[in-house]
């Protein structure tokens, strides 16, 4: 055997080595994107919450589906979800890579609801469109009768470097807050209730 035949013979194992190690696994061993951007990530503390608290799934879901939840991310774009649950409240809290935070409660006991998204970087969405998405969410399509043309000043946030617009209703102690930087950039949004 004559040495370029050795040469090409090696030549040609080694060819088909790289091939295989860089050829996709077959089809049946594939994990499509799609597949996996559908699984929601995991939430610590979520399935021992789950499993103690009715709902607590669905409820997962409905945040996750919704206008604040959106504002904030989306699925692929949390850094970290935690839900946790002291007597009756659940409470779940995300983190986004932007930097943005959603925390959200609601504790049947006392009909009390909560979401609180805050974003790391001004938000360029409008606050009030989100918020009644949210009150339609949360309250069905007449909402909690907030009385969105008049927005209040919170006096705590007064001389402070956020301005707080409130947003009353008349129903549950319905409130929704936009609170925005001193060049009038979105800040953080909420929706409160207390029925």
């Amino acid at each position: 055997m004559r040495s370029s035949d050795v040469r090409f013979g090696i030549a040609v194992a080694g060819l088909a080595l790289v091939l295989l190690a860089c050829s996709p696994p077959p089809l049946g061993r594939q994990s499509s994107p799609a597949a996996s951007a559908a699984q929601p990530p995991r939430c610590a503390g979520a399935a021992d919450v789950v499993a103690a608290a009715d709902g607590a799934a669905d409820w997962r879901h409905s945040i996750e589906s919704g206008p604040l939840f959106a504002a904030a991310g989306n699925q692929s774009s949390i850094a970290s979800c935690r839900m946790t649950r002291d007597g009756t409240r659940l409470t779940l809290e995300y983190v986004f890579r932007s930097g943005a935070t959603l925390t959200v409660q609601r504790d049947p006991a006392i009909e009390y609801s909560s979401q609180e998204v805050r974003f790391a970087s001004p938000a360029a969405i409008d606050p009030v469109v989100a918020l009644k998405a949210s009150e339609r969410q949360a309250f069905g399509a007449d909402g909690c009768s907030i009385d969105w043309a008049t927005p209040q000043p919170d006096a705590a946030s007064q001389g402070a470097s956020m301005a707080v617009a409130v947003y009353r209703g008349s129903t549950c102690n319905c409130q929704a807050r936009v609170t925005k930087d001193r060049s009038g950039r979105v800040a953080a949004l909420s929706l409160r209730s207390t029925c």
